[in-house]
This record gives C-alpha cells, sequence and structure tokens, in this order.
C-alpha cells in the first residue's frame, strides 16, 4: 500500500497518467453506444482508433459511480440523492468494511471486470481506466494471478478487474467462493 501511495506522488508516475488520460469528449456515436449499453448487453464492434475504449471508460465510470452512490445511500440513510463525485471519492476513501475475508470467500463487493485477449492489453487498459478515473481501484489479473493467495486477495479488493479470458476463467472455475458472476 505505500508502495501504491509513493507511485501516486512520483512525477513520472503522474507523466504516464497524464499520457494515457483521454482527453476530449465522446462522438455522438459513442454517446449513442454508451446509452445502449447501459440498458442492454451489446457488442462494440469499431475499427481500431474509433473509440472502443472510450465506450468502455463511459460504461465503467457511470457502474463505478453507481455503485459507489448505491453503497453511500445504502449505508447512509439521511444521504442527499444529489451525490457528487466528490462525495463518492470520500464515501470510498472512508469505507474500510469491504476488507477481504481471511479465509478467502467471496464479499458482497460488486466488481466491473474488462476482459482483453492479451496480457499487453490488460496493462495497457488499466494503465489507461486509472488514468481517466483514477479513484477506481483497477487491478490486473493475467496468467499468474490466480497462482497467489495474496494476488487473489487484491483482486478480490479491486473496483476493476481487467483480466484476460483465460486469467477469467481460471479465477472463476477454480475460486467460485471468491469470484463468481452475482458479484
Amino acid at each position: 500500500e505505500n508502495a501504491k501511495k509513493k507511485k501516486e506522488h512520483d512525477p513520472q508516475h503522474a507523466k504516464e497518467r497524464l499520457e494515457k488520460a483521454i482527453k476530449g469528449a465522446p462522438r455522438q456515436y459513442q454517446v449513442e453506444l454508451f446509452q445502449r449499453a447501459k440498458h442492454e448487453n451489446i457488442i462494440v464492434n469499431l475499427a481500431t482508433g474509433m473509440g472502443k475504449t472510450l465506450i468502455a471508460l463511459l460504461c465503467i465510470e457511470y457502474y463505478f459511480l453507481e455503485k459507489k452512490a448505491t453503497t453511500t445511500h445504502s449505508s447512509n440513510n439521511d444521504c442527499d440523492n444529489n451525490l457528487t463525485r466528490e462525495t463518492i471519492e470520500q464515501k470510498k476513501d472512508d469505507d474500510d468494511t469491504n476488507e477481504p475475508k481471511d479465509n478467502g470467500a467471496a464479499t458482497s463487493k460488486k466488481q466491473i471486470w474488462f476482459l482483453v485477449p492479451s496480457v499487453a492489453l490488460a496493462i495497457q487498459q488499466s494503465m489507461t481506466i486509472e488514468a481517466n478515473i483514477p479513484s477506481c481501484q483497477v487491478e490486473t489479473a493475467c496468467h499468474t494471478s490466480s497462482k497467489s493467495v495474496q494476488a487473489r486477495k487484491v483482486l478480490q479488493m479491486a473496483d476493476v478487474v481487467v483480466a484476460t479470458h483465460g486469467a477469467a476463467l481460471d479465477l472463476l472455475r477454480h475460486y467460485g467462493d471468491a469470484f463468481n458472476l452475482s458479484n
């Protein structure tokens, strides 16, 4: 955890985050696809450079903030219905109720899973999500992640897990008590 805090304040890390941040507003077709994705399962098939990652970021941010608003609202009865992003981020910083169980059992924490075909793409997309949604805890799962108890605990606590298809299958198949689709 101290290493992560040091990394956040490192000027080189800040430069890398800025380079990965997506600048500009989404195009109209991206907004339309995002709106559809909020209400139904869709597959976005666009050419390279047409903005699939931005659509994914919009979806991740939408569900991440919705999840935080629901968690904040349900744990605070006199909570204002017009939560701001800052309020949600502060609640995330203050909320330590989702610590992983020592026995490895699943928590009730909801997660967003982002599947990619390669380890290189998993790392790239993790960095992009971190750069664009800094309040979101993002972890990368690849073939070695399922082998370590500590790595699984870290993955279990993440808001977003960016995983290769094989790592996702392995975690769901062999560690279903900690990772399951109902979360």
